[in-house]
């Protein structure tokens, strides 16, 4: 009898807290999960090279990429000409779809899941879940820009934010290259390989 009061209660809250999410929460709900779903399409088959190269556009689609950019290399981007944001921003998509090439494996069972939202300084709206790959559930939170079109700005998994996270590597690469784009960008494109 007390597991159908459960439900019951659940069936009737359920409801009212997707009601008590603002109309940008809910659209930003929406562009979290279009991108998991078609991350999940991206990997499914081929090498790590051809979901690599699938997930190039879905990066693309979903990420708003001059801000991730220009975040992930904090001061050094008021230092880069036009075309050397480009060329980066350009070296940064690779380097994230190779991440997600190699971490999701094309087996199959990606999945995720919503847990809540809020909204963030700004009006940026935060989006926690959980994706589930090769069987483990990972905790991750997607932040999504202001008037949710702009799309996603950072993605925390394990609560660490991936943008401070290659922040650092990024500052540490461009001291090891002395400062120099070329050098800076040459160090990137080995990593890639």
């Amino acid at each position: 009898m007390m597991k159908y009061v459960l439900i019951l209660i659940s069936a009737l809250v359920a409801p009212a807290v997707a009601q008590a999410q603002s109309f940008e929460e809910r659209q930003a709900v929406q562009v979290v999960e279009e991108m998991a779903s078609d991350v999940f399409q991206a990997v499914r088959g081929g090498s790590e090279a051809q979901r690599a190269s699938r997930l190039v556009s879905v990066i693309q689609r979903h990420v708003e990429l001059d801000q991730v950019s220009q975040s992930a290399l904090g001061a050094i981007w008021d230092e880069l000409t036009p075309s050397q944001r480009s060329d980066f921003t350009r070296i940064y998509v690779e380097m994230i779809a190779g991440q997600y090439a190699l971490a999701f494996d094309g087996r199959g069972g990606e999945r995720f899941r919503t847990l809540d939202t809020f909204e963030l300084a700004g009006g940026q709206i935060r989006v926690r879940g959980e994706v589930t790959i090769a069987g483990e559930t990972i905790s991750v939170g997607f932040i999504v820009g202001a008037g949710y079109r702009d799309g996603i700005r950072n993605i925390i998994l394990n609560d660490v934010a991936l943008v401070d996270r290659d922040r650092q590597v990024f500052e540490a690469t461009w001291e090891a290259a002395g400062q120099d784009y070329a050098a800076f960008a040459s160090a990137l494109r080995e990593s890639l390989q």
